[in-house]
């Protein structure tokens, strides 16, 4: 006989203290009361009890029944509401490839509730680890807990798919003690194998700075010519003619700034238009 015309019922409580909640009515699928809904899928065989906007009040012994002739066939349901309490909100921030340690902290007197790991808002993230009987240590996978005066949570060899929001704290029978934490993953910019050749890079680039860098000019003597930057030299010793002719208001001929390129080929006697006093060589005091 099927049981898809008898009356279905949730019940709270167990035996003589059991209040009737909800019942369903003749042959209709669904039945509503209050904050309760009742579903009655006679073609499954099936019928389910929805309570919505769940609070503390709630938490307790349910049955779910069917009454055929006077007899109640039960199911037991143990409901247990979470509440989630925040303790307080931080930012972790981590790299790929490396660990990530979000701290937990608790008030004294919780020390052996379970602790937890969650990704995900309180209400409806999802649990990663839970730590069991106050042990230590918790390992499972790349995520660890510890727990030691301060309650710890680890995540090892981070990627990009690790960021996010996460909550770490206490299970007190249901209510969640709980700290925010948004974790932020960083990447490299640059990978590491880009650097793997640059010795070899600033090499060439000093030998390659060698070669274009323009020899010093060699006067027919063999000696080496004055360059501008050594004339700016205030250490040097050289008469205040060499001076004078560095400062463009002073009246020179064309052949003094022309020796004092590098590149154009002089012959000694531009060198030495740079002493007002030197004639083909010759001291003219």
């Amino acid at each position: 006989m099927g049981s898809d015309s008898y009356t279905k019922y949730l019940l709270k409580g167990e035996f003589k203290d059991r209040v009737e909640l909800i019942h369903s009515h003749g042959k209709a699928e669904w039945t509503h009361n209050g904050t309760l809904s009742l579903q009655d899928k006679k073609d499954t065989n099936i019928f389910t009890v929805t309570i919505h906007n769940l609070t503390l009040k709630d938490i307790g012994i349910y049955m779910c029944a069917v009454n055929i002739f006077g007899t109640y066939y039960l199911t037991k349901v143990k409901l247990v509401v979470l509440s989630c309490v925040k303790y307080e909100e931080i930012t972790v921030t981590g790299y790929e490839g490396a660990n990530a340690v979000i701290s937990c902290p608790y008030q004294k007197g919780y020390e052996s509730y379970p602790k937890y790991l969650l990704k995900g808002e309180c209400k409806d993230g999802v649990e990663i680890i839970r730590s069991t009987d106050g042990q230590e240590w918790t390992l499972k996978e790349k995520f660890s807990l510890q727990d030691k005066n301060n309650f710890t949570a680890t995540i090892r060899n981070l990627t990009v798919k690790d960021a996010g929001i996460y909550g770490c704290g206490v299970d007190k029978q249901g209510t969640y003690f709980f700290t925010r934490t948004k974790l932020i993953v960083g990447t490299s910019t640059t990978p590491a194998s880009e650097f793997e050749n640059t010795t070899d890079f600033l090499a060439d680039t000093r030998s390659a700075s060698s070669a274009q860098r323009p020899s010093t000019p060699q006067s027919s003597t063999g000696k080496s010519k004055p360059s501008a930057a050594d004339s700016k030299k205030p250490n040097t010793t050289q008469s205040d003619a060499v001076y004078q002719s560095l400062n463009p208001n002073t009246i020179q001929p064309d052949a003094v700034y022309q020796s004092l390129n590098p590149n154009s080929t002089q012959s000694d006697a531009a060198y030495q238009s740079l002493n007002p006093k030197m004639d083909g060589g010759v001291w003219r005091g």
